[in-house]
């Protein structure tokens, strides 16, 4: 068996904690600046760490795969590295090695290619939409590098008058996220409002999403994005 084998580097939980520390002060003291204030730096800081902090730890990252893999156990497009137990450690983490392309080889435009592109689209957009609306339990760090496709081998005839449905793995789970029930109800109303073109709605969810709301001027923002979804709707109708 081929297997993939990640190891932390001695003394990186030590460094993160100290530049965090340093990076923390300096956030602090930016609350005391008016035009940097309304950032609120010193709690992005807090919540930044607290995901850097967790990913260090191999063990979570292991057990962040396992409920992965039994959140995605009826789906058959898409998986991800299982980790090999007892060969776990906070420091050490065994797993299967996964063959595929890098995610971001399907963004080049490859004559002859867009049905994969679209399936490779489709796969990754069901499966976060998936992770965020239903499990709850997100992905935090989706970036290329952390997506590998595979494409069954067929021949001329097959692709020609059968549909290949690309397979997608998702890598380096040591970060994840779960939404609190206000959060993921307001993020649902969200999504239907943009679905249904609904300016003021989106608005009023996307202000919800703060818990601290220092937007100076409410009203007057959904009165603009009244008018940025109607002006759009317009635009497509002419």
């Amino acid at each position: 068996m081929v297997v993939a084998v990640k190891v932390r580097h001695p003394g990186v939980s030590e460094s993160i904690r100290r530049d965090f520390v340093i990076i923390n002060s300096v956030a602090k003291l930016s609350m005391f600046i008016p035009t940097l204030k309304w950032w609120r730096l010193d709690e992005s800081v807090q919540q930044f760490s607290v995901f850097m902090m967790s990913q260090v730890d191999l063990a979570r990252e292991a057990a962040h795969l396992s409920r992965f893999i039994y959140n995605f156990s009826h789906h058959k497009d898409v998986s991800f590295p299982k980790p090999l137990y007892p060969l776990v450690h906070p420091a050490v983490l065994v797993e299967t090695y996964e063959q595929g392309e890098c995610v971001s080889n399907y963004l080049q435009e490859l004559p002859g290619q867009d049905q994969i592109k679209a399936a490779v689209a489709h796969s990754g957009t069901k499966a976060y939409l998936k992770m965020l609306l239903v499990d709850n339990y997100i992905h935090a760090d989706m970036h290329p590098g952390n997506i590998l496709v595979r494409v069954p081998q067929r021949n001329s005839f097959w692709k020609k008058h059968f549909k290949l449905k690309p397979h997608v793995i998702f890598l380096d789970v040591g970060m994840t996220a779960e939404l609190s029930k206000t959060d993921q109800v307001n993020l649902v109303g969200l999504f239907k409002a943009i679905a249904r073109r609904d300016g003021g709605t989106t608005a009023e969810c996307t202000l919800r999403l703060s818990n601290k709301q220092k937007c100076p001027n409410p009203e007057a923002f959904i009165e603009e994005m009244k008018e940025a979804f109607t002006f759009g709707v317009v635009q497509r109708v002419i």
